[in-house]
């Protein structure tokens, strides 16, 4: 608390630097938040009862958020896509809400693809029943984000019977390729309610992603399926694989049911391994699971067991309340490795749950819906589980607002910030959900918004040792007066940075930093930010 005090005191006490100048002694007080700022709301729109939401990051930090809309009265739905260019805090229109008459959406998913601003591609999958027809409709559309007025390109379309398809996932090999006769591929995954049987069916892109997909390929065929859920698995010893998990029940009025796994057995676009019922495993979750979420391990390393770790949550109902359950494989090429662990186990109601992989803290998170305390929380596990009851609390009930029916909250992982990053729907009083957002690294204040293009994000990583990065884009080239200030208000550091626009990260060395918290003023001609830096040896 001491030093913190120190640093506010110190921070407050700093003076304005002189335009385009590195030499003054002082800076801007910082405008840094607690952890866990206030509620976002990523569209203010009340009446289009938005709901489903999915998120996705961009290499370069932006967050796009995908939701459906039904609306009742003009019998007209939709998909709408909304993306944010500073982490999560301003949200703007991106495929200029594509309303369809005559059309409910059942389900939709989102995914981004890039190593670069001028090729970042957003794929967004989209599940809709005709009210006419009464025909099912599968579909993924491909937009240049770059260029959010231009019209999407269909990549994939399916009409089905009437049955139903009843939900919707995707997946991308980017991050971490596949060997090259099936890299950077969208894998989608979808469960179709047939006459006679359901089926999961799986579909990919071909060869490269400017290619559409594929047929659709049968990973199963049986009872009642449901939900879904895909991931992409990668480490040094598996070279890329998708696996998917999905919900099947006994008979259409089944609450509750099994929960199954499949994965690609040697491509992205091979046959798929036979089914394995994870809660035959262990003979008390029999038939009482649901709401599977599954994350693979996605990075350039092996765990402890030489191979890649795979995970899929799910609800459980033990007979009293529902808790957050999983099971892991830390062998995930190999069927017979699978363990049990466990995120909650309390008196309370936890359900709703929802998966992903940090894979620069080789750590999985998780979230789900608290429905007993109304609140939404946050925990992380490593991916070598060797805890795997005791999973890290990190903080209960991120979001600030208590009217939560249906949340179905989704986490994911900033690729710049390597923080978290949530979103759910909130359902005020007269019954239209509203989808908000918030993560662990959002601040406050007008330094931090965009502003003539210029954008700041925050440096990482953060406590630093040796050095960190600091992440900068803008639209134009600009020049950058960086200045560094210890805790005493003292000047440690001054550089300054020119490039032509786009995205650059600028390095700051701090070897030669006592240990401590320190003032980033980043300032152009006429805009400055501040950024706190932790240096920890």
């Amino acid at each position: 608390m001491r030093k913190i005090a120190t640093f506010l005191a110190s921070a407050a006490a700093l003076l304005s630097i002189g335009k385009g100048s590195c030499s003054a002694q002082s800076a801007i007080p910082s405008s840094v938040a607690p952890l866990f700022t206030s509620d976002i709301i990523v569209e203010s729109n009340t009446t289009a009862n938005q709901r489903n939401v999915r998120v996705a990051s961009a290499f370069n930090g932006w967050m796009f958020a995908a939701y459906i809309v039904n609306d009742s009265i003009s019998n007209k739905g939709g998909v709408v896509v909304r993306y944010s260019k500073n982490g999560g805090i301003n949200w703007m229109p991106f495929n200029n809400y594509p309303y369809f008459q005559h059309s409910n959406y059942q389900a939709c998913d989102i995914t981004v693809t890039g190593a670069d601003t001028n090729h970042l591609s957003v794929f967004v999958g989209m599940v809709r029943k005709d009210h006419t027809t009464k025909k099912f409709e599968v579909e993924v559309e491909r937009y240049n984000a770059m260029h959010t007025a231009y019209p999407s390109v269909v990549v994939f379309f399916q009409q089905l019977d009437t049955n139903g398809v009843t939900d919707l996932a995707l997946a991308n090999d980017y991050k971490q390729p596949a060997p090259t006769d099936s890299a950077y591929s969208i894998g989608l995954l979808y469960a179709h309610h047939g006459t006679s049987m359901d089926s999961v069916l799986f579909a990919t892109t071909e060869k490269r992603l400017k290619n559409k997909f594929g047929k659709p390929t049968l990973i199963a065929a049986g009872a009642h399926y449901r939900k879904v859920s895909i991931a992409y698995l990668h480490s040094m010893s598996i070279t890329g694989a998708y696996c998917a998990a999905w919900e099947s029940l006994d008979s259409v009025k089944s609450t509750y049911g099994h929960i199954l796994f499949s994965r690609t057995m040697s491509k992205l676009d091979s046959a798929w391994t036979k089914p394995v019922y994870l809660d035959s495993l262990r003979p008390a979750t029999v038939n009482k699971l649901r709401s599977p979420s599954i994350s693979c391990q996605y990075n350039a390393v092996d765990n402890d067991s030489a191979n890649a770790t795979a995970a899929v949550a799910f609800d459980y109902y033990n007979g009293t309340d529902h808790d957050i359950l999983g099971y892991y494989n830390k062998k995930a090429d190999s069927a017979n490795f699978w363990n049990l662990f466990v995120v909650t186990n309390s008196s309370n109601n936890e359900i709703q749950p929802n998966l992903s992989f940090d894979p620069t803290a080789n750590n999985f998170v998780a979230t789900y819906y608290d429905s007993t305390a109304k609140g939404l929380t946050y925990s992380n596990q490593s991916m070598l589980f060797s805890t795997p009851i005791a999973w890290n609390f990190v903080t209960w009930q991120y979001n600030s607002n208590t009217n939560l029916k249906a949340p179905w909250p989704r986490v994911v992982m900033n690729q710049l910030t390597h923080k978290a990053f949530f979103a759910w729907v909130m359902d005020p009083a007269n019954g239209n959900g509203v989808v908000l957002c918030n993560g662990d690294y959002l601040y406050t204040g007008i330094s931090e918004q965009e502003v003539s293009g210029l954008q700041f994000l925050n440096p990482y990583p953060n406590p630093a040792n040796s050095g960190s990065v600091l992440p900068v884009s803008s639209d134009i080239p600009v020049t950058l007066n960086i200045s560094i200030y210890n805790a005493m208000g003292q000047l440690v550091n001054c550089s300054s940075e020119h490039f032509g626009g786009g995205v650059k990260l600028i390095d700051l060395n701090t070897s030669s930093f006592a240990p401590g918290i320190y003032v980033c003023r980043i300032a152009t001609s006429d805009h400055a930010v501040t950024r706190r830096l932790i240096v920890e040896h």
